[in-house]
């Protein structure tokens, strides 16, 4: 059963669904009203909790599964299984190579954040 398993198309969706999700997520967290329905309020929050706990959660477990498994990231199974995550990185010819996607998460996360709380951008006339 575990050799069945394959997350590639999984895995890439929410490596290019991370930027819109990191954003709504935060601008969730931004207007969130407390003064309503005991109901609606509950399940605002739960939802707002779950896609904080992605948007935290996705790039840190990305981060460490990476770092667990970087000496057997080119056999062919996990190549097979996981290889969305590391796709185009050059493993064997640089040894951090697989840093590339959290680092790329965490940016995505800092641009999701400097545009929901560091006010509104300027704009050149």
């Amino acid at each position: 059963m575990k050799s069945k398993l394959f997350f590639n198309a999984l895995l890439r969706s929410l490596i290019e669904t991370y930027l819109k999700v990191s954003i709504s997520a935060m601008a969730g967290l931004q207007s969130i009203n407390l003064n309503g329905d005991s109901g609606t309020v509950a399940k605002s929050i739960l939802t707002l909790v779950l896609l904080l706990g992605f948007v935290v959660g996705f790039p840190l477990a990305t981060y460490f599964f990476l770092k667990a498994k970087k000496s057997v990231l080119l056999d062919e199974a996990n190549v097979k299984r996981f290889g969305s995550l590391y796709l185009n990185l050059d493993l064997e010819g640089n040894p951090k190579a697989w840093l590339m996607t959290p680092l790329f998460l965490l940016r995505r996360f800092i641009f999701a954040f400097s545009v929901n709380f560091l006010g509104t951008p300027c704009s050149l006339p």
